[in-house]
C-alpha cells in the first residue's frame, strides 16, 4: 500500500465513522421522541425534550464535520486528481472553497480543459468557455456552482453557530462587529431538525456524486448502463434534477407532522402490547383454571 492509498483509507474511515456517529444521533433522537409519546410526568417530559434539542444540536454540527471529511477523502482517492491540485484544494480554509475547487478540478480532469492557472485547476470563466462550445448541458454545469455555494455556506454558518455555542439562543454581530442575541438567528436556528439535516445530507451526497462521476470511466466504451456515453454525461442531469428537488423538500419539511405521526404510533403500540399483555394474563389464568379442574 503506498502512502496516498493509506492517507485515502484513513480519510475515508474518518467519513465512515461520522456516518455511523449520524446514524447513532439520529436514532437517540428517535427514541427520545417516542418516550416522550408515551411519558406521563411533565419533568421528565422537559428533560427528554431538552436531550432531543442537544441531540439535534449535535447533529447540525455533525453535518458541517461530515461535509468536510467526505471531501478530503474524495480529493484522495488513488489517481483523481495530481498531487498539485490535490494539495490546493486540501490547504483551503473554506468549506465552500473546497467543494469548489473540487467541482472545478474534477471538471478540468474529466474534459481536459486548458488552464493557465498554476494549481492545475481551470477557472470557473475558463470552464464557462469551454462549456458554451462543447456540451448542451452548460447551464447546469454553470448553474451547479450556485447550488455548492448556497448548501456549503449554510452547512458552514450552523456548524459555527454550534461550534460557538449557539445551540439554543442564535446570535449576530452588530454594526460595532459586537455578537447580540438575534431573534431571526434563534429561529433559524430551532427551524433545524432530523429531517432537514437527512435531506440536507442527501444534498450534499448528490454533489459528491456529480465529482465521482466526472472522475469515473473518462473513456467511452467502458460504461454498462450506456457504451456511448459516460457517467458524467449520463448522471449529470440527473443529480442536478435531485439538487433541485431535495432544495424543495427541506423548504417543505413538516417535522411537527413527523413528530405527531411517530408519537401516535409509538402510543398505539404501548395500547397494542397492554391488550396483549391483558390477553395473556387472562389466558393463562384460565389455564391454570381448567388444569386445577
Amino acid at each position: 500500500m503506498t502512502r496516498n492509498e493509506a492517507e485515502f483509507r484513513r480519510r475515508k474511515e474518518n467519513t465512515d465513522f461520522l456516518q455511523f456517529s449520524i446514524q447513532t444521533i439520529e436514532n437517540d433522537i428517535k427514541s427520545r421522541i417516542r418516550k416522550i409519546a408515551i411519558e406521563a410526568s411533565q419533568p421528565t417530559i422537559d428533560k427528554l425534550t431538552d436531550e432531543l434539542d442537544a441531540y439535534t444540536a449535535i447533529l447540525i454540527g455533525l453535518t458541517g464535520v461530515w461535509s468536510e471529511a467526505l471531501i478530503k477523502h474524495l480529493v484522495l482517492d488513488n489517481g483523481v486528481f495530481n498531487n498539485t491540485q490535490a494539495q490546493a484544494i486540501i490547504s483551503s480554509t473554506a468549506l465552500k472553497e473546497k467543494w469548489l475547487l473540487t467541482y472545478k478540478c474534477a471538471l478540468t480532469n474529466a474534459y481536459s480543459i486548458p488552464t493557465a492557472r498554476a494549481n492545475l485547476i481551470a477557472s470557473k470563466e475558463e470552464i464557462r468557455r469551454f462549456f458554451v462550445t462543447n456540451t448542451r448541458n452548460s447551464n447546469q454545469v454553470n448553474n451547479t456552482y450556485g447550488f455548492i455555494e448556497e448548501i456549503m455556506e449554510e452547512v458552514r454558518d450552523f456548524r459555527n453557530k454550534i461550534q460557538h455555542g449557539d445551540w439554543k439562543h442564535g446570535y449576530t454581530k452588530n454594526s460595532a462587529r459586537v455578537y447580540v442575541f438575534d431573534d431571526s438567528a434563534t429561529q433559524s436556528l430551532r427551524s433545524k431538525n432530523l429531517l432537514t439535516e437527512r435531506l440536507r445530507r442527501h444534498q450534499i451526497k448528490q454533489l459528491y456524486l456529480m465529482i465521482f462521476d466526472l472522475y469515473s470511466f473518462r473513456r467511452l466504451g467502458k460504461f454498462r448502463k450506456d457504451n456511448s456515453s459516460k457517467p458524467s454525461i449520463y448522471f449529470f442531469p440527473k443529480r442536478y434534477g435531485q439538487l433541485k428537488k431535495l432544495k424543495g423538500e427541506i423548504r417543505r419539511v413538516d417535522f411537527s407532522k413527523y413528530v405527531n405521526d411517530m408519537m401516535y404510533r409509538e402510543q398505539q403500540g404501548k395500547l397494542w402490547r397492554r391488550r396483549q399483555t391483558g390477553y395473556l394474563s387472562w389466558l393463562y389464568k384460565m389455564i391454570g383454571f381448567l388444569r386445577k379442574n
